[in-house]
């Protein structure tokens, strides 16, 4: 079922099933290409106009921010380490 039609495998509904799909593939390959092109014209615009250039998007933390939370997985890491069982190691049978 596509777009809530039925196709049964009737010869002529599986024309239009692969004719819809190849419309909707090409449809989204388009719309990827603009995207892209529109992409690449508004950074290559901003990098040559104002006193800032494009420097990507900006993260949404503080270096603070990810040093704690590094230091909180290194810390759970050790944990980890000091008590999981060894792989190795069977249950006894």
């Amino acid at each position: 079922m596509i777009n809530n039609f039925t196709f049964d495998g009737a010869p002529g509904q599986q024309a239009v099933r692969d004719a819809l799909i190849a419309f909707m593939a090409a449809t989204s390959q388009a719309q990827a290409e603009a995207t892209k092109a529109a992409q690449r014209a508004g950074i290559e615009h901003a990098s040559q106009h104002g006193d800032r250039a494009y420097i990507g998007c900006q993260p949404s933390y503080t270096p603070d921010q990810f040093n704690d939370v590094r230091d909180m997985l290194a810390s759970i890491a050790q944990i980890a380490r000091e008590n999981w069982p060894n792989p190795t190691d069977r249950l006894p049978d």
